[in-house]
């Protein structure tokens, strides 16, 4: 049985045995990317690369977590305002039609747009959330390896037993366990 190090932890378990692939979480969060702060200092986006080189070894420098900073998502307040100003837009639309033939075929089009947009942002979330479980499923699967890659100890029993609800939710098997071990072989 192959033990893993600390250090091991930097890497996932690929498809061929004994090859490693680097674990990309910094392409996740940049990709969806909410940052809640109007700015960042420079210092701290200097330390954020001395922390993690592998950030700048893909080309991401001060400038960019600055200016990724810059990039902030609206507040509250102005989404609402823009909500009601497209809801008032689309009632002056339907207040303006001159028979019912018109306004059921307008009203049609708004709601087959507006479904269509929202079935659309539902299945990016989808996506995320899917993405989000798979990575800690196989981040805490990994580190289950490292702790206890025989599941024999009493505590990681009676932990697997009490967080069974959360484990359920991420997709956790005995069977995928075991399929992750392998592939760690």
């Amino acid at each position: 049985m192959k033990s893993l190090l600390p250090n091991d932890l930097a890497y996932r378990c690929s498809e061929a045995p004994g090859e490693k692939k680097a674990i990309n979480w910094e392409d996740d969060i940049l990709s969806d990317s909410v940052i809640v702060s109007h700015t960042l200092s420079v210092d701290l986006a200097r330390k954020l690369l001395q922390t993690n080189p592998a950030m700048r070894e893909k080309g991401i420098d001060t400038d960019f977590i600055v200016n990724q900073a810059g990039r902030v998502q609206p507040t509250t307040t102005s989404v609402q305002k823009s909500s009601q100003k497209i809801e008032r837009d689309r009632k002056n639309e339907l207040s303006s039609t001159q028979d019912a033939d018109h306004l059921f075929e307008l009203a049609e089009q708004q709601y087959e747009q507006e479904r269509q947009e929202l079935e659309t942002q539902l299945f990016k979330l989808k996506q995320r959330l899917t993405r989000l479980k798979t990575h800690y499923l196989h981040a805490t699967i990994d580190q289950l390896l490292h702790l206890d890659s025989d599941l024999s100890s009493l505590v990681t029993k009676e932990a697997i037993q009490t967080h069974r609800r959360f484990l359920d939710n991420l997709g956790f098997t005995l069977t995928g366990f075991v399929e992750r071990l392998r592939q760690c072989r």
